[in-house]
């Protein structure tokens, strides 16, 4: 990875938002917002959630800015995974700054007229921004801290391993090219509904689905088994 900093791009878009979400709160319960209420008595009962969202923000800002110094070429593992950190960290506080800032200017925040709403829709973008989404960067994070090298397909003591969706590749075409074939224990039982639901996928239209009550159980649990045999060598 030569430049993973540079997946942090979308970090400030999203410090941004929060920090909007964050002004735009101010100006709502103090009235300076157009077409907001008069400030009344409540404000001060928001106050606490009004400094945690502060705190969200300034902490995500400083791991943030923290990432961006240590950017450089082939950076070493101990920046990237601060790069990690910080993105992730970005990720989960601009949603919980701007849901916070709803919740505090009340029900109305929802209407158009506000940019609450859109903020929270907007904020809700963050973790699935490629390349470096949440559940990407996370994965990344713990395998980088267990010694794995997705990369080379082996970790370091030599054990190979794949990622999750390479190994669910490798079920469907070994399930649909050697399982299925006559004399197995599970060819007779292993159909193409036998396969995806063990891959946990949904097939089918809504109203085939609803005349399918069986879950396939016994046959799924065929096909695992034979699956588990030929991955430990026991089967060609």
């Amino acid at each position: 990875m030569p430049s993973p900093h540079l997946f942090l791009s979308f970090s400030a878009t999203f410090l941004g938002v929060m920090q909007a979400a964050y002004d735009g709160a101010l100006a709502y319960l103090t009235g300076r917002m157009p077409g907001a209420p008069i400030p009344h008595t409540e404000i001060a009962a928001k106050g606490h959630a009004i400094a945690e969202m502060l705190f969200a923000i300034e902490s995500a800002r400083a791991i943030y800015y923290r990432a961006i110094s240590e950017a450089q070429v082939d950076a070493p593992l101990e920046a990237v995974q601060r790069a990690r950190a910080a993105h992730v960290t970005v990720q989960r506080a601009v949603v919980a700054v701007t849901q916070e800032a709803i919740r505090v200017c009340g029900g109305r925040a929802f209407l158009k007229r506000y940019p609450f709403e859109r903020y929270a829709r907007d904020a809700r973008a963050a973790a699935l921004m490629r390349p470096w989404t949440q559940e990407i960067a996370t994965q990344q994070a713990w395998e980088a801290a267990l010694g794995l090298d997705w990369a080379a397909g082996r970790c370091r003591r030599g054990v190979t391993v794949l990622p999750c969706g390479e190994w669910a590749s490798r079920f469907r075409c070994t399930a649909s090219e050697r399982l299925s074939r006559p004399g197995r224990p599970s060819g007779r039982l292993n159909p193409v509904e036998v396969r995806e639901s063990a891959l946990g996928h949904i097939i089918g239209s809504a109203v085939s689905r609803a005349y399918a009550r069986s879950d396939l159980l016994a046959q799924r649990r065929q096909l695992l088994a034979e699956w588990g045999r030929f991955c430990a060598g026991l089967v060609a």
